[in-house]
């Protein structure tokens, strides 16, 4: 896997909804003929924070704390989100998937021809994607459902990915950020284009690893 730029520490999941369905996959694999890819429109990236269910405090200094904190999340997350929504689109992510896994499926021996034309489909939904700082440390994530519908009509493979990586000191983060406060103030500060290049690199990095299964699960 590639590491470039301004990520760091690489999470991987890959779940085949059911054996059944891998061993479905194993046999029809040969018959996809030619598998056009099909990117469905992911939506907006968002930030995302922890949710407030915290112990009820005991003195009202607590309590003060606690509301200003959670004002403060609140206030930075608003404005990482505008940062990011003016850095990636919908659009910018669905090609980057597109082109990513296309790259990606040529270094692959696949029985089967992936590109942009074919009766049988290759159907990658992004469900959710963004910045995250709901574990404390500054996080960009993904998470993919990946099908394979033949040419008729039959669902033959299908396949979740989880991508999320941390984001490292060469975006302005330092990597001694554990706090959900301090995360989001991180991602805060940095700039639309820098949030635009992490995501991209990480679907990048996500379309390898969707390439892969189509491999390891034959």
């Amino acid at each position: 896997m590639r590491d470039s730029g301004p990520i760091h520490v690489l999470l991987f999941g890959g779940l085949l909804a059911s054996t059944g369905c891998h061993k479905r996959y194993q046999r029809h694999a040969d018959d996809l003929g030619h598998v056009k890819v099909v990117v469905r429109d992911p939506g907006i990236a968002t930030v995302q924070t922890g949710d407030s269910d915290i112990a009820e405090p005991e003195t009202l200094t607590e309590a003060a704390i606690e509301t200003a904190s959670e004002v403060a999340t609140i206030v930075l997350a608003s404005k990482a989100q505008k940062k990011l929504n003016r850095g990636t689109s919908a659009a910018e992510t669905r090609a980057a998937m597109a082109t990513g896994l296309l790259q990606s499926v040529d270094n692959e021996a696949l029985p089967y021809k992936v590109g942009e034309k074919g009766r049988s489909r290759l159907i990658i939904s992004i469900e959710n994607y963004g910045l995250d700082a709901s574990t404390g440390v500054p996080t960009a994530f993904m998470n993919t459902w990946t099908s394979i519908v033949n040419k008729q009509g039959k669902v033959v493979y299908r396949a979740t990915e989880i991508c999320r990586r941390s984001i490292g000191p060469d975006a302005q983060i330092p990597f001694d950020t554990v706090d959900e406060l301090m995360a989001i103030h991180a991602l805060s500060e940095l700039g639309p284009k820098r949030m635009g290049k992490v995501l991209e690199q990480l679907t990048q990095t996500c379309a390898e690893e969707i390439a892969t299964e189509l491999v390891t699960h034959l």
